[in-house]
């Protein structure tokens, strides 16, 4: 356990911890002159800092106003050796200090005062160079309290603060002592009391927490990290009401005035109940009752030595006692709990409660139910499912609790009213199209009304699409035990027709057939071919003068479909017929100077054969240009004149 003698109440600067030897003042005595000497301001200030107004009368943290200024933020006399810089708020832009503190104005100024920098000038390496914080006036402890990485004691003092933030715990390494006394505490985490956390040195982390309701649970012989004794006073802690030099007492739970008594009946169970909390408070030595913090939560406890109580239950008439504690505390501690008086009085029978069932006209139409009880327990009925009859209405309480006169509750049916009904349609199809069952279902009621799906339908029958016909499905729900089939079959069932026909013709798109020469030309007539949707077609090939055939696009033999198809017969031009010119057998020398000799006349005849011969041999190839054809032309042309202009010569020579 941590030790640190008792600090000098109301000074400046709290003290820190100091050593007793043998040869100074007991720490008992000078701890009970130190709280001898102003009793009323260690109670309430508790290490808190005091400052003065005008008129020299001290103010206590108890009758501080919000204007007043406490703690690191006094205003220093002339002759205060503390020197406080006076800082200008920026209304421009906000600090990064203030982002960064979530506009936490107690820890704002604390800091600037620590740092002795305008807070505008302030960075995280200044918050990292602290190991001081002293703030006072505070609502909550900021997350970014992790900033503050040097920092081995933080006082945060006289103000609202609740919860430990998770920051807080980034600091294991620095952090020795924690001061959080004048606060609004009612827990603290276990965390906070973690040996293996708190590293920063041997003696651990130190808390002082005076002036709180703290209820939960903190050991007492803890290693090393720990409460001080005399700064945990005020609270509701098990293990800290020490009466000693150190003048710790602990605050108690306790009703103003006197303390309720309950009266409840036998079987009444405190487990589940929630206690009275009108008056309650905690009583603090010298100060009185104290209101209780906002965030206290109490439940019933029983310690079982109530004789008319067990478990948390009544069990027989009689008188005893429950405590009421804290739901945050332990069982054993006698701070966080007070007792109060129970009077469990014997069950009184009440009078039955009787629940029938009728119909409009008051006929029952099932067993009445009677219920019985002790004044005060709570009844409940139920409405049953009558066949053929739906509810109406109740009259009376169908839940209520026992008296002393008999009660009634009745259940009003009245007949139900068939609402069965199964819809389907008619439908045609083609063969080729699909079926399912849902195609033909509409809807379907039960006999209430309610609607039912298809899932709840019995289907026979089924559709060949494959085969034209008339097909017929049923559709069927199921009836009623209560009902018989015979008089309520036409609500119960449908059936559907689905005709299935054959197709019917349509015309498909034309068949174009055309006729071209390799450059697209036509060369032939168009054919076009018409049909209905799937008969098939074929094409023909043609003979056509003067060309031949070369290729076809498109499919010369096929079906008729829905879109319009083009068959192209391709053909290539056969060349022209050509004469070439052969030398003469019977010319001499003179032919080259056009004295050509005429042979006999089976020769001319025998040159025209020749020609002729000449001419079919000469023939163009097929695909040969046209400018091959007109040169053969030219070249006939000119050998025929050359021939004629021979014969001439020969019969003048003749003539001679």
């Amino acid at each position: 356990m941590a030790t640190e003698t008792t600090p000098e109440i109301g000074n400046i600067e709290e003290q820190e911890p100091k050593e007793s030897s043998a040869n100074s003042e007991t720490p008992h005595e000078s701890d009970a002159i130190n709280d001898s000497k102003d009793t009323e301001t260690s109670d309430t200030t508790a290490d808190s800092q005091v400052t003065k107004d005008d008129d020299k009368t001290p103010k206590t943290a108890d009758t501080l106003k919000a204007t007043d200024t406490v703690y690191d933020s006094l205003t220093p006399k002339s002759d205060d050796k503390t020197t406080v810089s006076t800082q200008t708020a920026d209304t421009t832009e906000k600090s990064w200090l203030a982002t960064e503190l979530e506009d936490n104005q107690p820890f704002i100024t604390a800091t600037v005062t620590a740092v002795n920098k305008s807070e505008s000038e302030i960075q995280k390496s200044d918050l990292e160079k602290l190991t001081t914080l002293r703030v006072n006036g505070a609502s909550s402890i900021p997350e970014k309290i992790s900033d503050y990485t040097a920092l081995s004691s933080l006082s945060v003092n006289n103000g609202t603060v609740s919860r430990i933030p998770e920051g807080l715990y980034a600091l294991n390494r620095t952090l020795t002592r924690l001061d959080i006394k004048n606060n609004k505490f009612i827990v603290l985490p276990d965390k906070l009391f973690d040996d293996s956390l708190w590293t920063g040195q041997s003696t651990g982390l130190i808390v002082l927490c005076d002036n709180n309701q703290i209820v939960s649970n903190i050991p007492r012989n803890i290693k090393a990290t720990g409460m001080l004794d005399y700064n945990s006073r005020n609270n509701m802690l098990e293990y800290y009401n020490f009466t000693d030099y150190h003048n710790n007492p602990q605050a108690q739970l306790m009703y103003k005035g006197a303390p309720p008594a309950v009266t409840v009946p036998v079987g009444f169970d405190f487990n589940t109940a929630i206690p009275d909390t009108t008056n309650l408070s905690v009583y603090v030595t010298d100060k009185g009752y104290q209101d209780l913090f906002p965030g206290h939560e109490f439940v019933y406890d029983d310690d079982g030595t109530s004789p008319v109580i067990q478990n948390g239950v009544a069990t027989r008439a009689g008188t005893g006692k429950i405590w009421v504690k804290s739901k945050f505390s332990t069982a054993s501690n006698p701070f966080a709990k007070t007792q109060i008086k129970v009077t469990v009085t014997a069950p009184v029978v009440a009078g039955d409660v009787t629940v029938k069932y009728e119909d409009t006209s008051g006929n029952s139409l099932s067993e009445a139910v009677v219920k019985s009880g002790n004044i005060g327990e709570s009844y409940t009925t139920k409405q049953e499912d009558i066949e053929g009859y739906v509810f109406k209405e109740v009259k009376g309480d169908a839940i209520g609790k026992f008296t002393t006169a008999p009660q009634t509750v009745t259940y009003v049916y009245e007949p139900a009213v068939n609402k069965s009904t199964v819809v389907v349609r008619d439908s045609e199809l083609t063969i080729g199209d699909t079926w399912q069952p849902e195609d033909n279902f509409v809807s379907a009621t039960n006999y209430d009304g309610d609607s039912i799906p298809l899932s709840a339908i019995h289907v026979e029958g089924t559709v060949d699409t494959s085969i034209a016909g008339i097909y017929k499905v049923t559709y069927m729900q199921a009836v009623p035990s209560f009902l018989k089939t015979t008089e309520n079959e036409g609500d119960y069932f449908a059936t559907a027709t689905i005709t299935v026909k054959e197709a019917e013709p349509v015309k498909g798109g034309d068949i174009t057939t055309t006729y071209v020469d390799v450059d697209g030309n036509p060369i032939s007539e168009t054919a076009v071919k018409t049909g209905l949707i799937g008969e098939t077609y074929t094409t023909e090939q043609k003979d056509i003068k003067g060309y031949s055939f070369k290729e076809v696009q498109g499919v010369a033999s096929g079906k008729f479909t829905d879109q319009p198809q083009t068959v192209v017969y391709v053909y290539t031009k056969n060349k022209s017929d050509v004469v070439n010119p052969e030398p003469n057998p019977d010319s001499n020398s003179d032919s080259k100077t056009g004295n050509q000799p005429i042979g006999k006349s089976d020769n001319q005849y025998q040159s025209k054969a020749s020609v002729s011969s000449n001419q079919k041999q000469t023939l163009p190839e097929t695909g040969e240009t046209d400018s091959m054809t007109l040169m053969s032309v030219s070249l006939g042309l000119l050998l025929s004149a050359v021939i004629l202009l021979a014969l001439a010569l020969r019969l003048k020579q003749t003539q001679k």
